[in-house]
């Protein structure tokens, strides 16, 4: 089963401003940002707290998981997934069009996984 993106974007979309941060007594999981538009997903803080990696496996390794990455350079939004505080997977905006909107920085990918 696919994921559903539309209801996530159209959400962004609302989003005109202000800060929002989740986080734990392991760290910070997540930051959306709607003055720059930015979403910081911490990969270590979720590993640290059992989440499953599957998801970000799957997001990783399938190329059919690039609708969300157009989407979010469609719609302006910016996701970025971190390992102790380094970019691994910045998806949207202001990553380029030849690679789908999606970088992957090798350098921590094996941390993750």
């Amino acid at each position: 089963m696919g994921l559903n993106y539309k209801g996530f974007i159209d959400l962004l979309k609302t989003i005109e401003g202000g800060r929002v941060s989740v986080s734990s007594v392991a760290g910070d999981i997540v930051e959306l940002d709607g003055d720059t538009r930015d979403i910081s997903v911490h990969a270590d803080t979720l590993k640290r707290l059992g989440v499953s990696m599957s998801p970000i496996r799957r997001l990783l390794g399938l190329r059919s998981s690039f609708k969300l990455p157009r989407r979010l350079n469609e719609a302006g939004w910016r996701l970025t997934l971190l390992f102790n505080g380094e970019p691994i997977l910045t998806a949207g905006r202001g990553v380029s069009a030849i690679t789908d909107h999606v970088h992957i920085s090798l350098k921590h990918v094996l941390d993750l996984v």
